[in-house]
């Protein structure tokens, strides 16, 4: 059946189905040095005072938490995708369309677009408040390609 139809159409074809493809570009990093908790008791959020290590924090990319362990390695305990609502077995994006971005980002309380290597900000997560002393922020941007198949792996 599939000897009726040229390989580079049957190609053209699996392209079109084929989802396009994230790469991960990191923007900026810092480190959390303290964590102050604001607000009222029952509006009380977490505010992470980070200094920026490496690149640019800007508040218009994603953002994810990484927790440093005792083996040297980091675990994400935060980056918008890995959280789900435990009553309602949704993710949270539908409750909180911002996830994964900041809510706020703010240097001596006045609130900017992006902070510079070695300056030092307030940072609020758009649906997370569990940051610690000693976390990495990452600032990242995922760029979407064009997937493509090699068509000796079609035919």
């Amino acid at each position: 059946m599939l000897s009726n139809f040229h390989p580079a159409a049957v190609k053209e074809k699996v392209e079109e189905k084929l989802p396009p493809e994230e790469e991960i570009v990191g923007i900026g990093a810092g480190t959390v040095l303290r964590v102050f908790s604001i607000g009222p008791n029952k509006a009380r959020a977490n505010i992470a005072g980070v200094v920026v290590t490496r690149g640019v924090i800007d508040r218009r990319h994603k953002v994810r938490v990484l927790r440093p362990n005792s083996d040297g390695e980091s675990t994400v305990v935060f980056d918008g995708k890995n959280i789900r609502m435990t009553v309602l077995k949704r993710p949270l994006q539908s409750f909180f369309p911002r996830l994964g971005l900041f809510s706020s980002l703010k240097k001596f309380k006045k609130d900017v677009t992006e902070i510079k290597k070695g300056e030092e900000c307030g940072v609020g997560f758009a649906g997370f408040g569990g940051v610690q002393e000693k976390d990495l922020i990452e600032c990242y941007r995922v760029n979407l390609r064009k997937r493509y198949q090699a068509l000796d792996q079609i035919t």
